[in-house]
């Protein structure tokens, strides 16, 4: 079968190869991939960053991807998970099961905790292997261009969980992109209706979107609210400094984003006006049985799926992410060739 593998460490390194089929092992399913996501973490692992070379332990040569959505053709002795013929979406992570973390609904903190694509064969390919406990069915109402961002809506919606927005608050997103956007379809599936996002001024497609997705104010500069849960998806320092300038005191700051550079952070502040600062990372395997209707409450999100590329057009669609032009692309294995700019 034909995958995207990243042969070794450094930059690029990466192209379309020939490898074996994957065979279920215990615990396994086999899935056909329909869509594979891209999100900046691949990204990271294509360029070989710091988020990548101190965050995960690849081994090489590495099928990458993470975010996927498929068919079931196969289950493994032992395996828990929908029959074979099942369309599923699913986590990227694989965990041990058993450990505290594991069996205190904290499994994205498991000591043995591997991540396809970034550790593990991914999903960049036309078959994966994955565990099939990860896997949950999808209704026919939710469309492919919406189950390939099951994985970032599973990791925001954990970080508004986290948040506990209760109706009547005011929440604030910072940060446009897929995690903030899911973020902000989440928002609305708790009943928020004072709900503000904001982002730069060259993020006008994500901040009409997330109009579309139930924000009732979008901003481009910082202005005086304060609120009583703000949302961090934004993955750089100036965003936390925002999203802590924008919670009102009492309230709680959530960060799901993962900046490269470090925050100097005021923690007498944090005191004096008791403002809650949590860092989420991902989600809890137990979190995702309610996300595929979540997925059907929001067919806006498809608009975050701007372009649908073939296998060997990753390097393509890192390219539209890092340039704004993509605010998510969807790798189809079943297209080998390069498409162009724009097909979906």
């Amino acid at each position: 079968m034909k995958a995207f593998v990243k042969d070794g460490p450094g930059a690029g390194n990466a192209a379309v190869r020939d490898v074996p089929e994957p065979e279920p092992g215990p615990g396994d399913a086999v899935i056909a991939v329909r869509y594979a996501g891209l999100c900046h973490t691949d990204v990271s692992m294509l360029h070989w960053n710091d988020a990548a070379t101190g965050g995960y332990r690849p081994r090489f040569p590495l099928v990458m991807g993470h975010e996927y959505t498929g068919t079931v053709v196969a289950l493994g002795p032992d395996a828990d998970g929908p029959a074979p013929g099942t369309r599923v979406a699913g986590s990227a992570h694989v965990t041990c099961g058993a450990c505290a973390f594991c069996r205190r609904g904290r499994s994205m903190l498991c000591a043995r905790l591997a991540v396809l694509g970034l550790d593990v064969d991914g999903v960049f390919a036309e078959y994966a292997a994955v565990p099939a406990r990860n896997l949950v069915p999808l209704p026919d109402a939710v469309p492919d261009t919406v189950a390939v961002l099951a994985e970032p809506y599973a990791v925001a919606a954990h970080a508004v969980a986290t948040g506990a927005p209760a109706p009547g608050e005011t929440v604030a997103i910072v940060g446009p992109g897929a995690i903030g956007l899911c973020a902000t379809a989440e928002a609305r599936f708790h009943g928020i209706e004072d709900l503000a996002v904001y982002g730069r001024p060259a993020d006008g497609a994500q901040l009409t979107l997330a109009r579309e997705l139930g924000a009732t104010a979008t901003r481009t500069e910082p202005d005086d609210a304060e609120c009583d849960l703000v949302i961090e998806a934004a993955g750089h320092p100036a965003a936390v400094a925002l999203a802590l300038r924008l919670c009102r005191p009492g309230g709680r700051v959530v960060t799901a984003g993962l900046p490269a550079d470090r925050l100097d952070l005021d923690t007498a502040d944090l005191a004096r006006t008791e403002k809650t600062l949590t860092g989420v990372r991902a989600y809890d395997l137990g979190e995702w049985p309610g996300i595929p209707a979540r997925l059907a409450a929001a067919p806006a999100l498809s608009g975050l799926v701007t372009h649908v590329l073939g296998l060997a057009d990753v390097p393509r669609a890192v390219e539209l992410m890092a340039t704004r032009r993509a605010t998510r692309t969807a790798i189809d294995p079943a297209r080998f060739t390069a498409a162009q700019d724009g097909e979906g």
